[in-house]
């Protein structure tokens, strides 16, 4: 959670659509909705995640998944 959010004790959730390469990668992110405090946070972390990749007739393909980041400070 970012510094200010903390500080501020922010906390909701972040709605994201991402696109994932044929390599699993996730090469692009756009926050959907959710507070600015915690938008830059969410994109920053779901850009280093992995996936396995969505396929088409055995082929890997690009694909766009939506996703939800929940920033809770009961969790800390």
């Amino acid at each position: 959670m970012p510094p200010l959010a903390r500080q501020q004790r922010a906390s909701g959730t972040v709605e994201l659509v991402a696109t994932v390469d044929t390599a699993g990668r996730v090469k692009g992110v756009k926050v959907l909705k959710g507070s600015p405090l915690l938008s830059g946070a969410a994109v920053n972390s779901v850009l280093k995640w992995r996936y396995r990749p969505a396929t088409l007739n055995g082929q890997a393909i690009e694909t766009t998944i939506n996703l939800k980041v929940v920033f809770s400070l009961e969790q800390e």
